[in-house]
């Protein structure tokens, strides 16, 4: 915002614990200042009457630029794209400066990759446990360089404690929040690709039940709020959350082919996860439904906006990691 609007105009930017990041806009002394609330743009959430809502999005794909400026939304998109239009402020623009990002580190440091993580998923279900790096990988089911590379990795952070004892290394994981902040940072539910339907649910729980015969055949399993009211209920909810195995985006069609009809706005989202193989880790049964392990609920459950990260700490404070 600050390269879209220098010189004329000066920005600044607060972080607050309630709301995340607020702002205002200054255009001379004189000038009331235009206040904005920045948020974090999902398919999911409902479009913003109010005109200090600034939706922010980590990408500017074009159809959702478009579609957000049909319905009158502003926004910045850190491609380099923003719109902003409030009482005497009217911006438009696609050709900014990319946000810098963060230097890239080898894949093999990125303790949360998909592989990765299942060396971090059995360090969160056993908090208190000392490991070996060698038994830590026969555990996680890793190679033995994978496990001493994430290690490494997350003690340089401080989220867990990796000591020498004699020629072997002892890890341990004491208190599993630093490293699920750890992880809270690096993830986003967004990043799994997911096709919402109408579907006639009726009652959110008997459609539940009616699922492992919709889905015969499908690798499949609840998550967010459909999910963890499975394992510790708390937030209201109506929209279900799935999971299914899939090769490609294209064939989250499957919906299609159950008579749904495809909607942004859809109570039933199918999703493809971008944990493609660690997401199954720790799978549990729930009333013979299946549901993804507490840790991954927690992981999918921090950014999503309604009300996700509330029920993520009530799951935190109500039910054991290895559940």
């Amino acid at each position: 915002m600050k390269q879209a609007l220098s010189p004329e105009c000066r920005v600044i930017s607060r972080e607050t614990a309630a709301d995340g990041h607020n702002g205002e806009i200054y255009r001379g002394e004189d000038e009331s200042p235009i206040h904005l609330r920045l948020r974090r743009w999902s398919a999911e959430a409902a479009p913003s009457d109010d005109p200090e809502t600034v939706w922010v999005l980590s990408s500017g794909r074009p159809a959702t630029l478009r579609m957000l400026r049909e319905q009158r939304q502003n926004f910045v998109a850190l491609t380099g794209a923003a719109r902003l239009v409030n009482r005497w402020l009217y911006l438009d623009r696609t050709d900014l400066e990319p946000a810098e990002r963060s230097p890239s580190i080898p894949k093999r440091f990125q303790p949360f990759a998909d592989r990765n993580s299942l060396v971090v998923r059995t360090l969160l279900a056993h908090p208190g446990r000392t490991w070996g790096v060698r038994e830590l990988a026969q555990e996680s089911e890793v190679a033995l360089g994978t496990a001493s590379g994430v290690v490494r990795a997350l003690a340089e952070t401080g989220a867990l404690r990796a000591e020498p004892s004699g020629r072997k290394l002892e890890v341990r994981v004491d208190d599993p929040r630093p490293l699920l902040k750890r992880w809270f940072a690096a993830y986003s539910w967004e990043r799994n690709e997911r096709a919402a339907y109408h579907a006639p649910m009726g009652d959110p729980e008997r459609f539940i039940q009616r699922l492992p015969k919709l889905l015969d055949g499908q690798q499949w399993a609840l998550t967010m709020q459909a999910g963890a009211s499975r394992v510790a209920p708390h937030a209201a909810w109506d929209r279900v959350h799935i999971y299914v195995a899939v090769d490609q985006a294209a064939d989250l069609r499957i919906g299609s082919d159950l008579g749904w009809q495809p909607a942004l706005d859809g109570r039933v989202v199918l999703m493809r996860p971008w944990y493609r193989d660690s997401v199954w880790h720790g799978l549990q049964m729930r009333n013979k439904i299946p549901v993804v392990s507490t840790v991954q609920l927690l992981v999918d459950l921090w950014h999503y906006p309604l009300r996700g990260r509330e029920q993520a700490e009530h799951l935190l404070d109500a039910v054991p990691l290895t559940a």
